[in-house]
């Protein structure tokens, strides 16, 4: 993965830049799983979990990328 991180940056760009211009996030990176974390107290009351979304590192990635692009057309059009 270090290796081809380049070319593997290139293809997530491409994706952004597909999804920005057709206005649609691919639904590959929409799944997430959400895992039940026990906090304390009674393990078998509900209230004692709280939620834990688990995505894929594509889709964090994706994100990250996503957000800074956002970032950067805001702030060249002094938005932010």
């Amino acid at each position: 993965l270090k290796k081809s991180s380049v070319k593997i940056a290139h293809i997530l760009m491409c994706a952004i830049n597909r999804s920005f211009d057709e206005g649609k996030v691919p639904n590959d990176l929409k799944i997430s799983i959400v895992v039940p974390v026990y906090k304390e107290g009674d393990p078998m009351e509900l209230a004692n979990y709280r939620p834990e979304i688990v995505s894929s590192c594509l889709s964090e990635i994706f994100e990250q990328l996503m957000y800074q692009q956002i970032v950067d057309f805001l702030e060249a059009n002094e938005v932010l």
